[in-house]
This record gives C-alpha cells, sequence and structure tokens, in this order.
C-alpha cells in the first residue's frame, strides 16, 4: 500500500499490532531491515516470509529504509492507532523534505577528513555520509562517532573497517 510517499505493507496476524524491525526469508538466511527513525508505542518484531521479503526487497529499491514500514495487523484492517501514526511519519517527513538535514560545518569537515584520511571511494563516502545522516537523525552526536578514528595517513582497506564498525554502533 502506497500511502503518502511510504511504502506500507500489512499482514494480518493474530495478537497485538507490531511493527517489524527485520524482514527474513524463509528460511531465515537473509534479512532486511527498514531504519524506523521515529519513535513509537507499537510492539517490534521479525517477520519470517517469502512473500514479504521479495516485496521488502523491490521495496528497499524504490524507497528509502525510512519510509518502508511492514505491520502486522491484529485484525482485519489496520485501526485507526495505525493510520494517526503514519499521519505522524508522514508530517515529519514532509517537514524533513522542507528542511533537508544539514551537518554543521564541524561535521561536514569531520566527514570529509575521514573519507579524505582513509581513501573512500565515492560509493564509500557516500555510505559514510548516509550513515552520519542516519545518526543525526536518530540524534547521535556525528563528532564524538568520527572522533575514534583521527587524523594521520590511513588505508583503503582501513577505511572499508571503519564503516563496518560505523554500521554496527548504529545498530547499537
Amino acid at each position: 500500500m502506497l500511502y503518502r510517499g511510504l511504502f506500507v505493507h500489512c499482514t494480518k496476524i493474530a495478537g497485538e499490532t507490531a511493527l517489524y524491525t527485520k524482514i527474513s526469508d524463509d528460511k531465515g538466511r537473509e534479512a532486511l531491515y527498514p531504519d524506523v527513525l521515529i519513535k513509537h508505542d507499537f510492539r517490534e518484531g521479525a517477520l519470517v516470509d517469502g512473500a514479504a521479503f521479495e516485496l521488502a526487497e523491490e521495496a528497499f529499491v524504490a524507497y528509502p529504509p525510512h519510509r518502508i514500514f511492514f505491520f502486522g495487523i491484529a485484525g482485519d484492517a489496520p485501526g485507526p492507532e495505525v493510520y494517526a501514526w503514519l499521519d505522524e511519519v508522514t508530517e515529519f517527513l514532509r517537514e524533513e523534505i522542507k528542511a533537508p538535514l544539514k551537518f554543521t560545518e564541524r561535521e561536514e569537515k569531520a566527514v570529509e577528513n575521514l573519507a579524505e584520511t582513509y581513501r573512500f571511494t565515492v560509493s564509500m563516502g557516500r555510505i559514510l555520509r548516509e550513515l552520519m545522516t542516519y545518526a543525526k537523525c536518530a540524534g547521535r552526536d556525528i563528532l564524538l562517532l568520527l572522533s575514534p578514528y583521527g587524523r594521520g595517513g590511513g588505508s583503503k582497506q582501513r577505511g572499508k573497517e571503519i564503516l563496518d564498525e560505523l554500521r554496527k554502533k548504529m545498530a547499537e
């Protein structure tokens, strides 16, 4: 279901409505993780469903991860609490689009310095910027996240390791 620029998928479940933060294939070997950067009161869960996983793969191609939502709906249709929350999400994203997230001058410099120091490729630089954008959305301190990586010459291999470390820190 498309909901004002969001990708929303609802699956009927027993129990209470849940927001899935992990969608796995039937075998549980592959998983996708929508980024839920906005506070909510829904129970979070994991969905293991081959058809939903295929749908999620397509959604991740067309939408940014923070605009993809998979709900398990208790009952036949989403209740007013789901629609009310989606209205809040939509309003938040609308404001985000009006005033795009900007790094401070110090944050921008820290991101650039890291990319230059460790000879990031263009692709690695984009990944770093995306990670730091998510960090900022989540209220994390970018300067604190990047401070352990200091200055000095570094290798591209070390740069890849740093990106992996940052991904892990963002998952905490």
